[in-house]
């Protein structure tokens, strides 16, 4: 195995092997066809989607800890209205936390203009995990 693949196959063998280890990332529009094809020739394609993640640096925005609440409230339901009521605040409210959530990210050149993206960009900063949502 001096090449790097294992004896009796080919590169073109294990063509089929690699292209079926994939890594899809979260979607969103900003988001819709990222993804990231892992081809290594001699090392075992092992990579998760966290590993992928720790090893990048991305600049996290100061958010305040009532906005991390407010994003991470309505990330877990179906509307705003739904995380201003169990908050006690008023849909305006959620609103503009929400429209200062996505400044902060803007500034910090991670912009997350809809739901998708906030999404992603919470699970990139580890503010919440798949399981949670």
């Amino acid at each position: 195995m001096k090449s790097g693949v294992p004896r009796g196959r080919s590169r073109s063998a294990l063509r089929g092997v690699v292209a079926d280890r994939e890594l899809r990332f979260p979607s969103g529009d900003c988001m819709q066809d990222a993804r990231i094809r892992l081809i290594v020739w001699r090392t075992p394609v092992t990579a998760t989607f966290h590993d992928a993640a720790s090893t990048e640096q991305h600049a996290h925005p100061n958010l305040s800890p009532r906005e991390i609440e407010v994003l991470l409230g309505w990330l877990r339901t179906d509307s705003k209205v739904a995380v201003a009521d169990s908050m006690y605040l008023s849909v305006g409210t959620v609103n503009t936390h929400l429209t200062r959530i996505r400044a902060k990210y803007a500034m910090v050149g991670r912009a997350a203009p809809t739901k998708a993206a906030l999404v992603a960009r919470a699970l990139q900063d580890r503010l919440i995990t798949i399981d949670e949502l």
